[in-house]
């Protein structure tokens, strides 16, 4: 396997944040609940197909994510 430079990996992370981050206001402007409307009581992530985390926008609920 290739190792990827640090540039090209900072680059590919802050392509996957910012997916988070428009999914994230995207759930917000079209969510009926009023948990994701007014209180922010949401994440979003983009995870792999073996359920591996990329990038997550809330921290706060990443060990609800995480598969066990």
């Amino acid at each position: 396997m290739t190792a990827i430079d640090p540039i090209t990996l900072e680059i590919i992370f802050n392509a996957l944040r910012s997916v988070t981050d428009e999914t994230y206001a995207a759930l917000m402007k079209s969510a009926y609940s009023t948990n994701i409307k007014e209180r922010h009581d949401h994440s979003t992530a983009v995870m792999d197909p073996n359920g591996r985390l990329g990038a997550l926008n809330q921290q706060v609920h990443f060990p609800s994510i995480l598969r066990r």
